[in-house]
C-alpha cells in the first residue's frame, strides 16, 4: 500500500504541473488543512493534500497619479542664494531648559535646537559653550557636551549659510551642573528609635 501511495504521488507530481500551468492564473488562491489542523494558503494546490480553491473578489485598483515634474533648474550665469532661503520663523534650543540643574553623577548633556522650518541644505550650526565655539559648524540640530565640570554653564547656537552669513541666533540657555562632593569630617546621622 505504501508503494502504490508513492507511485500516485509520482504521477501526480509529471501531472500537476502540466494541469497546473495551464489552468492556473494569478489571483488563484488555495486553502489547505494539514493533518495537524494547521490552515496554510497558497497560490498552488497541493500535491500530497486536498486543496480548496478560494473565490477571490476582484482586486481594487487605482489608476497611477500624474506626478508634475519639478522646476527646471536656473540657467548658468544666475546668482543662487538668499532668494531661496526662507527665514526660520523658530530657533531656539529645547534641551537642556533655562536654569536647569544637572544632577550628580550625569556627566554628559545634549544640546537640542529646534528649527522652523528645518536646517536647510548647505547651513550649518555653529554651537558655543561658555562663550567658546565648538569647533567647526555642523549640519546637526544636537550635540553633546561631556564631562562637565560642576558649576554653571550657557549655550547658544548660530545658523549661518555657506558664505558664513548667520540666518538665525539663539538666546543663551543658563544651566548648572551637580558634582558630587565628599562630606569629610560630618559625625554620623543617629539611628530613629
Amino acid at each position: 500500500m505504501n508503494i502504490t501511495r508513492h507511485i500516485a504521488a509520482i504521477l501526480l507530481i509529471i501531472a500537476v504541473p502540466t494541469i497546473v500551468t495551464s489552468t492556473a492564473s494569478a489571483d488563484s488562491v488555495y486553502r489547505e488543512v494539514d493533518e495537524k489542523g494547521r490552515v496554510t494558503f497558497t497560490d498552488k494546490p497541493s500535491v500530497t493534500q486536498p486543496s480548496e480553491k478560494i473565490k477571490l473578489s476582484p482586486i481594487n485598483t487605482q489608476p497611477a497619479v500624474a506626478i508634475p515634474l519639478p522646476d527646471q533648474p536656473e540657467e548658468e550665469g544666475q546668482p543662487e542664494g538668499d532668494e531661496t532661503d526662507v527665514p526660520y520663523s523658530v530657533y531656539r534650543i529645547t534641551q537642556p531648559t533655562q536654569e536647569v540643574t544637572i544632577p550628580t553623577g550625569q556627566m554628559d548633556v545634549v544640546v537640542q535646537l529646534e528649527l522652523k522650518p528645518s536646517l536647510q541644505s548647505g547651513h550649518l550650526v555653529t554651537y558655543y559653550h561658555n562663550g567658546v565655539a565648538l569647533g567647526d559648524p555642523v549640519a546637526t540640530i544636537w550635540v553633546t557636551l561631556t564631562e562637565l565640570i560642576r558649576g554653571q554653564h550657557d549655550i547658544r547656537a548660530e545658523v549661518v549659510d555657506a558664505s558664513g552669513n548667520i540666518k538665525a541666533k539663539t538666546k543663551t540657555i543658563v544651566f548648572y551642573v551637580q558634582r558630587y562632593r565628599p562630606r569629610l569630617n560630618r559625625p554620623a546621622r543617629p539611628t530613629p528609635r
